[in-house]
């Protein structure tokens, strides 16, 4: 897993890192929420959830906002 998130690289790094994961990511949700579909079991160990949601919240500072939201 990467370690940071710094450029729009190390976001496509980490997004390609959850999908070979099996998970279909989104920056919305909290990891705590991902469970494996067949056995019900959470896809992610508690250490793996931290670092997941800590990387993802990093992800935030690329995404650009809509026209919309950025009016006063």
């Amino acid at each position: 897993m990467i370690a940071k998130i710094l450029t729009v690289s190390d976001v496509a790094k980490f997004m390609t890192q959850l999908v070979q994961e099996g998970t279909n990511a989104h920056p919305d949700e909290d990891f705590n929420n991902y469970v494996n579909m067949e056995t019900g079991i959470p896809a992610y160990a508690p250490e793996q959830v931290a670092e997941r949601n800590r990387l993802m919240a990093n992800v935030s500072m690329f995404v650009k906002l809509p026209a919309w939201m950025c009016t006063a």
